[in-house]
């Protein structure tokens, strides 16, 4: 089990923090704080790609902890933050779906699941980028875990475990 992870906003902030008890930290028995960490921490981004998605140079995101990984090649996060300037078309949601797919593959890789399913849209009344999220885990006969986000602002619509 992880430390459990809960959207929070305050002034108008959009942010995630833990969640405290009354006896310390709350713990999260399923797979939401990690989903959570892996799409929205900003994985590392070449001077190529911040160029691409028209970004300022020496913007590169990325996480300290990736300098010294115990796996030679993981890193955290996903590139989803590049796509903040990007057009609304088709070419912005496979961008959307290989970032999810890239931060996520771990899942499949470490058997916390056997499949992922991801599906970018842009929804129909904000234009935002939302993300929507199927996964089956080993041994299941269909994904019983399922979320929505809105993926830009970061915010959960809707996720169960």
């Amino acid at each position: 089990m992880t430390i459990r992870l809960a959207y929070q906003s305050s002034d108008g902030d959009r942010e995630y923090d833990l969640v405290l008890l009354a006896g310390g930290l709350d713990r999260d028995p399923g797979l939401m704080t990690a989903i959570i960490i892996s799409l929205f921490t900003d994985a590392a981004a070449t001077e190529a790609e911040l160029v691409t998605a028209g970004l300022p140079a020496g913007t590169r995101g990325g996480w300290w902890g990736d300098t010294y990984p115990e796996i030679d090649g993981d890193v955290l996060g996903s590139k989803l933050w590049l796509l903040t300037r990007a057009k609304r078309d088709d070419a912005t949601l496979e961008l959307a779906k290989k970032y999810a797919e890239d931060a996520l593959a771990w899942m499949l890789e470490d058997g916390q699941a056997e499949k992922v399913v991801i599906e970018p849209a842009w929804h129909e009344s904000t234009g935002l980028l939302t993300i929507s999220l199927a996964i089956q885990k080993p041994g299941e006969l269909q994904p019983q875990w399922v979320a929505l986000w809105e993926a830009i602002e970061g915010e959960v619509l809707d996720a169960t475990a």
